[in-house]
């Protein structure tokens, strides 16, 4: 592609990426970590009120449903479609095709989101019933209720997904990245407001008003952009047709990777009541860094990713990819670790009162460890899928996606029998390895070397690191207890603030002695960062 048609300030942000990455990873962390914050107390108060109980179980199986099926069809499939042929129209300064494009794409989503949700009210019971069939009276009919009433906010966000799809296009990423915070706030004001008279059915009220929030905020920044809505499309427009290539993998990947969840869900049901609430409490925790840094960094570089491709730049490419990977694994690696050997008093301050008991703590911190396994490779593998979707190859990801199902279903079903809701957590710990693994080699092979020995030989070095700082970590709290009351909010509090100072301290100062590489780009963001802030 010739520079000549780009404008000048194209050429930059395509040319100068690592001031962009940088930036939009910090910003896109700062918000997610506020917003992780919120959704926290979100689930601090929905534990307090309703526990780990048959209310939370069909709860958490109902709002999944939707949720799951907006994620294949107007998620991450949508999104990353888009944004690569979005982006080539932009590279090459045809502004007026990218605007039909996104109001094609626009139309096409809003009657497939509608015809979705009538789907989902109709065959609510019959969803209900195959992603948890051991459910049965109260928890049913609950879980039923419930499906039928979360399926209209799906029409919301999944317009919020598509609105945001834009906005990255542009290196715009504060208003898509509000979203999720958005959400967690509508929840936590109408379960503070409603549930009293309500109960459960207040999250559902706040899942509606979220939605449309999160929707409409997007708006003032899209016309601004330029972005006006055109009432036609065909279906024959070459960017539409182009999408549709990348799509149709991309929710067959999805798909596939979601079976993880439900298959989960389904051998959960017929355990003990409040297994499928730990189980998601569980992976609410462990989510955090997934969730947080792998989708701050793996959304921040996709557009420059697509640029480079755009430009035939693949060295650089290259570069972006391994520093991601390696800021990842500098970031999961020591929570992958904490999480595993501290999950007791974590659970323990983070949702023991009211109805979450000391019964539920165990079963949930048990769930925990085994679940803070694969933390790190959840991280990676947004990375390395992102990457894939630069390349427009949706295929690859899918087939080893549906290798990483398939070694998730039969080691559930070998482990829940040994070891219940545990063996379940364990066997998706295990598989997300697997498909990291694979996506290593598979995307080394396409795009050239990623230098894996030296990203193993830092790897290593992250984790004796990691081990090191939170053994001094559990020794440090094993102290604590017998100076601090851990039956108070306070003395948790405070133990749990000095252990995690210990195990960052030392953490930065070991993987800084081994020279783990970006290590020193690392702690530089972080002291630019802070000293901004200051």
């Amino acid at each position: 592609m010739d520079n000549d048609i780009l404008t000048d300030q194209q050429i930059a942000d395509a040319t100068a990426p690592k001031k962009v990455i940088a930036s939009a990873t910090v910003m896109i962390t700062v918000i997610a970590l506020v917003s992780k914050v919120f959704g926290f107390i979100g689930s601090f108060i929905l534990a307090a009120k309703f526990g780990a109980t048959y209310k939370t179980d069909a709860y958490f199986v109902a709002s999944n449903i939707p949720e799951l099926l907006r994620d294949v069809l107007a998620g991450g499939a949508l999104t990353s479609a888009f944004i690569p042929v979005y982006t080539t129209y932009l590279a090459k300064n045809q502004e007026e095709e990218a605007q039909k494009l996104a109001s094609g794409i626009f139309n096409i989503l809003v009657v497939a989101l509608v015809l979705m949700t009538l789907f989902g009210i109709i065959f609510a019971p019959t969803l209900t019933r195959l992603v948890a069939p051991g459910f049965k009276g109260e928890t049913l009919d609950l879980a039923i209720r419930l499906t039928r009433l979360f399926f209209p906010a799906i029409i919301f966000l999944g317009l919020a997904s598509l609105f945001g799809a834009i906005l990255n296009s542009y290196h715009h990423f504060t208003v898509p990245a509000l979203q999720p915070l958005l959400l967690n706030t509508a929840n936590i004001v109408c379960m503070l407001l409603l549930a009293p008279f309500i109960d459960i059915y207040a999250l559902v009220v706040g899942a509606l008003i979220g939605g449309v929030l999160i929707t409409v905020i997007n708006l003032p920044l899209l016309y601004k952009k330029g972005l006006r809505y055109l009432p036609k499309f065909s279906l024959e427009q070459e960017g539409i047709k182009k999408i549709g290539v990348l799509w149709f993998p991309l929710i067959l990947g999805l798909s596939v990777n979601q079976l993880n969840i439900v298959v989960s869900k389904i051998l959960a049901s017929g355990l003990s009541a409040g297994s499928i609430s730990a189980l998601n409490y569980a992976n609410l925790i462990n989510q955090i860094a997934p969730s947080v840094f792998g989708v701050a960094v793996s959304t921040a570089i996709f557009p420059s990713l697509s640029w480079h491709i755009a430009l035939n730049e693949h060295e650089k490419f290259r570069e972006i990819v391994s520093k991601a990977i390696r800021v990842c694994l500098i970031i999961t690696v020591p929570l992958t670790l904490a999480l595993a050997f501290l999950s007791l008093p974590v659970i323990r301050f983070l949702f023991e009162r009211g109805a979450f008991d000391r019964q539920a703590t165990i079963l949930t911190s048990g769930v925990l460890v085994y679940f803070a396994i694969g933390t790190f490779a959840l991280a990676v593998n947004y990375v390395l899928i992102r990457s894939f979707y630069a390349l427009s190859d949706t295929k690859t990801p899918v087939k080893l996606a549906v290798t990483a199902v398939v070694s998730n279903i039969v080691l559930s079903l070998l482990l829940i029998t040994l070891m219940a809701q545990n063996g379940l957590a364990l066997a998706s710990s295990i598989a997300a390895m697997v498909q990291m693994g694979l996506l290593l080699i598979y995307l080394q092979r396409k795009i050239g070397k990623l230098k894996l020995k030296r990203l193993a030989a830092d790897f290593i070095k992250t984790i004796v690191s990691g081990l090191i700082s939170v053994g001094a970590g559990v020794l440090c709290l094993s102290k604590l207890n017998l100076i601090l009351a851990q039956n108070t909010f306070l003395g948790q509090i405070l133990s749990l603030g000095i252990v995690g100072l210990v195990i960052t301290v030392l953490y930065l100062l070991l993987i800084s002695v081994l020279k783990v590489e970006q290590t020193d780009a690392f702690l530089d963001m972080i002291k630019k960062r802070w000293q901004k802030a200051g």
